[in-house]
């Protein structure tokens, strides 16, 4: 059975220009992505984490600077699991990446985010996304202190990310929101 690494927590490291190297060894690093916009103006990583204590521990702005925008979100494994089931694929199939974050607004009580990830529908939801094509996984996210949530999508070709997004997909209408 193919499953999503342990990973419990996820790092969105950006930054304009130069992207340092990286040591995969970082204790509790379960999986890296480097990633660069379609303009090239922009590098970073994806940073998938064993345990929150682990992305705490490592200290980005030491490697990449002080420009550096680092968002840290948990995973929620349900519905993530489901859509690497789903998809058959390995995630070193990876070629592209697409990251879609927005808040909740209106929302007063930041658990109703955790509470909507966790039920069936979610869950239902990544077998779903499992069926996309060129999809590998959709790595379900949160963060409930700053009321956001979304994905990190990662795509067997930049074509196949590039048509969900643009929604080409048949019957699929992308949800991406303002980050």
């Amino acid at each position: 059975m193919t499953t999503f690494p342990g990973s419990t927590r996820v790092q969105i490291v950006t930054l304009a220009g130069q992207l340092p190297a990286l040591d995969s060894s970082v204790e509790g690093l379960q999986r890296k992505f480097s990633m660069v916009s379609d303009d090239g103006k922009t590098n970073g990583y994806v940073l998938f984490w064993i345990e929150q204590k682990h992305a705490d521990a490592f200290n980005v702005s030491k490697i990449c600077g002080s420009s550096v925008s680092v968002r840290e979100f948990d995973i929620t494994p349900g519905p993530t699991n489901l859509t690497l089931q789903t998809s058959g694929r390995s995630l070193d199939e990876t070629d592209a990446i697409l990251v879609v974050n927005c808040s909740y607004e209106g929302i007063s009580d930041p658990q109703v985010i955790r509470t909507r990830l966790e039920t069936d529908h979610a869950t239902s939801s990544g077998g779903v996304f499992g069926k996309l094509p060129g999809i590998i996984a959709k790595v379900y996210i949160e963060n409930v202190s700053m009321n956001r949530s979304g994905g990190v999508y990662l795509w067997n070709s930049k074509q196949a990310r590039d048509d969900y997004a643009d929604g080409r997909v048949s019957s699929w209408t992308p949800c991406l929101c303002p980050t």
